[in-house]
C-alpha cells in the first residue's frame, strides 16, 4: 500500500480513533487504501470506529499497525505537509513527511480485535440526531443506567419511536429517566437497548460535526454515522421494562418551584443528608416547601424553598437523585408531582428531560416547632 495524505487530515482522524483505544486494549489502528479516501478502524472492547481521510492513494492496500504510536508520530510533523505512507509485502511501514522517515517494523503482526460487530442495514431503521441531543442523552440520561451487569437490560439506554417522537430512556430501579424529542413525521426506528458505555463515547466522536448523526437500527448493532465517521455498537438483548406503566396516573400533591433555588437547597441540606442514608425530606411551608436532613441527635439543618403548592407535600428522596434532576431539567421552573408512596415525576420544560424517582421510606416527626412565631412541622 502506498498512499499520500495531509498531516490536517489525518491528525484529527486519528485523535478520534485514540478515544476507542483507550477504552480497550486493542492498540492498533487498520489501514485500508482505496481510490481518493483512506480508511481507519479500530476496536474497542465494546464498539468498532471507522473513519475516512482523503488521500491520492497510488497503491492500494491494507495495513495494520500500533494506533498510539501513528498518532504520536503523526503529531510530531510540521503543518501543511503531505505524508507518505507505504507498506510492504513482508510486514514493514515507513512514514516519510518532507526529510524526515520513520520506520516500524512486522506491523502485519499487530491485532486490531477480534470483535465481530456485523454493521446494521442502513435502509431499515434510521433516525436523525443532532449532536446536542447525543450529549444531552449522555449527560442527562444515560448516568441512570446501572453501571454493572446485575439486570443487563439496565445497563443500556432504551430508544424508540412513536407517533413522530423519538423517546430515551435510562433507568436502574430506583429512578427513571426521559428525553423526548421530534423525530419527524417520517422516522422509522425500531426499538433498541444501546449500551449506556456508547453514549459517552459517541458524544465525544461526534463533537466537532455541524450536520446530524444517523442512528441506525439493525437486528444485532446500531450505528452512528456521519458523512466521514462511523461508529458500530453491539445491541443489549432483553426486554426492557415497561417505562410508561412506572409513571403514576395520579398525585397527592402537586408543586412549582424555582429550579435553581430547589437545587441551591438540595446542595445546603446535602453534607447533613451524605451521613443519613441520603434521605432529604421535603414538607409544606407557607407558602414555600421546607428541605430538611439530620443526622440522629448530633445534627439538623433546613432550608425553605418559595414554592406554589397544591396538596399535602411530605415526602423524602434520596438527595443525590434530586441533585442529578435539578441539574440536568430546562427551564427556571420545576414542576414536581408526588405522593408519598409512589415514584414521583419532575419536569421542567418540552427541550429537556423528565425523571420519575422513587420516594424513600421514613418515619415522619409529627412534632411542632416555633418558627417565625409559627408552629410549623419540625420536618427531622
Amino acid at each position: 500500500m502506498r498512499v499520500i495524505a495531509y498531516r490536517e487530515d489525518m491528525l484529527p482522524a486519528l485523535k478520534l480513533a485514540k478515544l476507542v483505544v483507550l477504552r480497550s486494549t486493542k492498540l492498533s489502528v487498520l489501514l485500508r487504501g482505496y481510490p481518493g479516501v483512506l480508511v481507519m478502524t479500530v476496536m474497542g472492547m465494546h464498539c468498532r470506529l471507522t473513519i475516512r481521510v482523503p488521500c491520492l492513494c497510488e497503491q492500494e492496500g491494507s495495513l495494520q499497525m500500533p494506533c498510539r504510536d501513528l498518532l504520536q508520530a503523526v503529531a510530531t510533523l510540521p503543518s501543511g505537509q503531505e505524508i507518505v505512507l507505504v507498506s510492504s509485502g513482508d510486514g514493514d511501514v515507513s512514514l516519510t513527511c518532507g526529510s524526515r522517515t520513520m520506520e516500524w517494523l512486522n506491523c502485519d503482526a499487530a491485532d486490531s480485535g477480534s470483535i465481530v460487530i456485523s454493521d446494521p442495514d442502513p435502509t431499515v431503521s434510521q433516525l436523525a440526531m443532532p449532536v446536542s441531543l447525543i450529549q444531552q442523552v449522555a449527560r442527562a440520561i444515560e448516568p441512570l443506567s446501572l453501571q454493572n451487569g446485575t439486570r443487563p437490560v439496565l445497563t443500556s439506554v432504551l430508544v424508540s419511536v412513536q407517533d413522530g417522537k423519538a423517546a430515551f430512556v435510562g433507568a436502574d430501579g430506583f429512578r427513571l429517566g426521559i428525553l423526548r424529542a421530534d423525530a419527524g413525521v417520517d422516522a422509522a426506528l425500531a426499538a433498541a437497548m444501546i449500551p449506556n458505555t456508547s453514549w459517552g463515547l459517541v458524544a465525544r466522536v461526534f463533537a466537532g460535526s455541524k450536520t446530524p448523526i444517523w442512528l441506525g437500527i439493525g437486528e444485532s448493532a446500531a450505528s452512528f454515522a456521519s458523512i466521514t465517521t462511523t461508529l458500530v455498537t453491539p445491541l443489549i438483548r432483553g426486554e426492557y421494562p415497561d417505562w410508561l406503566k412506572l409513571i403514576p396516573e395520579t398525585w397527592d400533591c402537586e408543586l412549582q418551584v424555582n429550579r435553581l433555588a430547589l437545587l441551591a437547597a438540595v446542595n445546603f441540606v446535602a453534607p447533613v443528608a451524605s451521613q443519613s442514608s441520603g434521605i432529604v425530606r421535603l414538607v409544606r411551608a407557607d407558602g414555600s416547601i421546607a428541605l430538611s436532613a439530620a443526622v440522629a441527635d448530633k445534627m439538623a439543618v433546613r432550608c425553605d424553598v418559595p414554592a406554589a403548592v397544591r396538596g399535602d407535600l411530605q415526602v423524602a428522596f434520596d438527595y443525590q437523585y434530586l441533585q442529578h434532576a435539578l441539574k440536568h431539567l430546562s427551564g427556571e421552573s420545576v414542576r414536581i408531582r408526588c405522593t408519598r408512596t409512589t415514584p414521583a415525576c419532575l419536569s421542567g420544560d418540552d427541550s429537556g428531560p423528565e425523571y420519575v424517582i422513587m420516594p424513600m421510606d421514613v418515619l415522619w416527626d409529627k412534632k411542632k416547632v416555633k418558627k417565625d412565631g409559627k408552629l410549623v412541622d419540625a420536618a427531622r
